[in-house]
Parts: C-alpha cells; structure tokens; sequence
C-alpha cells in the first residue's frame, strides 16, 4: 500500500502523524511512506531521518495525497477538500460533530474516512484519543501555573510556594486521564491539590497513589464551589475576569489556581474558556464558550 504523509496545514498545528521510527515499521511491513518535503520540521524531524527509515520523500501536497491511505493529524481544512476522493482512505482526527462543512466535503467525495478518535478496542477503550488526554492534562497545569506569574497578569502566585510560604491552591475537576495528568503536574509542582469527581472508586485510586497528598471529594455543585474558592461561582458570573486567579481549561478538565479572589481565564492551545463570565475582560485572551 502507498501511504502518503502530507504535512498539515491547519493554523497552528506543528505535527506530523508518522515518525521516522513509525515509517520504518510501515516500510518493513512492505508498504511505501510518501512523505510531503517538509512534513516533520514543525516536530523536529527532518526529512533525511525519514529517508533512513526508507520512507521517500515528495515534493508537494499533491504527491502525498495522491496516496492510497492518506495519515493526518487533524481533519481537512477547505483547501484541503479538492484532494478528497472516492478511492482515497483517510486515517485523522476529524471531531465531525463540530464541523460541518468537513463532514459534507467527505461525503460528498465518497472517502472512506477512519476518525482516530472513533478507534475502540475491545473493552470499549480509545487508545488513540487516550494521548490527547494526558497532553491536554499535563499542558492545563503548566498554562496555569504560567499565568499566575505577575507579568502574565497573575498574582504572582507560585504553585509550590517556598519555605516559609503556603503553596499555591490547584483544583482538579474530573479524574478521567486528563484530570489525573493535571494531578500528576500539580503534585509534582509541590501545589496544594484537591480532586473532584463523580467517581469514587476514581477517587480512592488517587488517594492511594499520593498517600493522602491530594484532597479528594465527592462532585457536586456545593463542592466544586466550596473548592474552588467561597465566592469562585459569583465572582465570575458577576464581575468579569478579575486579575490573580487562573482558569485552565482542555476538553476534560479544567484546572482552577490561586489564593486570591477574582478569575483571570486561560487555556492551553484550541481549549475554550467555561466561565461563563456576564462581562467578557479586553484582557482575557480566551475567547467565551
């Protein structure tokens, strides 16, 4: 099979869905690796690494489309869409359900397209969403604790404080595989860290693990306000973004940091501020959901 690896086009998106290390298990499967010139820089993989692994490198987006199973990271852009075709396999993140015009593009040319996010094995898992997860959750604690830095607008709150100083206050919301990696993070930071789930058996699985380092409770409405601070839930309905206080949220988790009343909101890349704030901040980077 002709597997073809164009590099993406997406705004802001760096990555490459084959490796080198990936191509030479493809080509020693018998396979032949197109790969779009250029397609590994954004991630730091330069194209003669991929001509070691035996993988052939192309010129232009055409050639790698051109491709009997096309490897994506994201889903087709519109300048994208004239490559689509009948006889053409496309194997991407395509999250359809937000977007429409993709989903028509797809039909409208007959490709037999495979959403990675869709792959399940047999106990109903979703390995290839599961890195997405863990990226997102280790990436909310890091966005955090950066905007908590005075000159990001912050406090100047320092997640693991110093000696003779209280850490700074993380609250986790869900303990799925992002909300564990945010834990993770925030532990590692030396952070004060409290959980909140729904799950018990998730929660006691947390407690084990840190011995009693990280707070655990039980999800409600009450909780996750109490938590995350006594005025948290009216401070942001009311009073727009205030500074000092950092809300980082991916699609799974959210992480709330910081001491000090007021929100300040932020997200990692593509994330969606859920605030929900009456009055949008003109300082808020984070578009309202």
């Amino acid at each position: 099979m002709r597997i073809g690896i164009p590099t993406e086009v997406k705004d802001h998106e760096y990555r490459v869905s084959v490796t080198p290390a990936g191509a030479r298990a493809l080509t020693d499967a018998g396979h032949e690796v197109l790969v779009q010139a250029g397609a590994g820089l954004g991630s730091g993989l330069p194209g003669d690494a991929y001509v070691a692994a035996g993988a052939r490198i192309v010129p232009d987006a055409a050639d790698a489309w051109g491709a009997d199973l096309v490897c994506k990271i994201k889903e087709p852009v519109e300048s994208e869409y004239r490559r689509l075709r009948r006889d053409l396999v496309l194997f991407t993140y395509l999250h359809l359900a937000a977007n429409r015009p993709c989903t028509e593009a797809l039909l409208a040319a007959g490709t037999t397209s495979i959403g990675y996010e869709t792959v399940q094995l047999a106990d109903g898992s979703l390995p290839l969403l599961v890195p997405m997860s863990e990226v997102a959750g280790r990436l909310a604690t890091q966005a955090g604790a950066h905007h908590l830095l005075k000159n990001e607008g912050g406090r100047g709150v320092l997640l693991g404080g110093v000696p003779g100083a209280r850490p700074g206050q993380v609250v986790v919301l869900g303990a799925g595989t992002a909300g564990r990696h945010a834990t993770e993070m925030a532990v590692g930071m030396h952070a004060e860290v409290t959980v909140l789930d729904v799950s018990l058996p998730r929660l006691r699985e947390l407690d084990a693990r840190y011995g009693g380092r990280v707070r655990t409770l039980a999800s409600t409405a009450h909780a996750v306000q109490a938590a995350a601070h006594p005025s948290w839930w009216t401070t942001a309905r009311s009073s727009g973004c205030g500074p000092g206080r950092c809300s980082s949220t991916s699609r799974s988790t959210r992480v709330a940091a910081s001491r000090t009343p007021g929100l300040r909101r932020t997200a990692t890349r593509r994330s969606r501020c859920t605030a929900r704030c009456s009055t949008a901040s003109p300082t808020c980077p984070v578009p309202c959901r």
